[in-house]
């Protein structure tokens, strides 16, 4: 699968271990089944370990399910998924 990072500014760390992105933030992760697509004002990316977070409201939309809520963490490895509240979804069949 292929990862894309998009935001209107972002900062990484002096050791590159974390980066802090600000803005309009989208992932876009191309997979084999279609796209999966997370957008959030703010988001901090973990590129060693492939995690991503936000404490903000997000929206996420897979090829089967449209969610949002309010904080999430994202392994974005194997597309796990951890809503922290206020979390709506709309399921759509394939």
């Amino acid at each position: 699968d292929n990862l894309h990072l998009s935001a209107n500014n972002g900062v990484l760390s002096g050791n590159g271990e974390k980066l802090l992105l600000n803005g309009d933030v989208l992932v876009t992760i191309e997979g084999a089944q279609g796209n999966t697509k997370l957008t959030a004002d703010n988001m901090t990316y973990l590129p060693d370990s492939n995690l991503a977070s936000t404490n903000d409201p997000f929206n996420l939309q897979t090829p089967q399910v449209k969610l949002s809520g309010t904080g999430l963490s994202a392994n974005l490895t194997n597309e796990v998924f951890t809503i922290k509240s206020r979390v709506r979804a709309i399921h759509e069949p394939l």
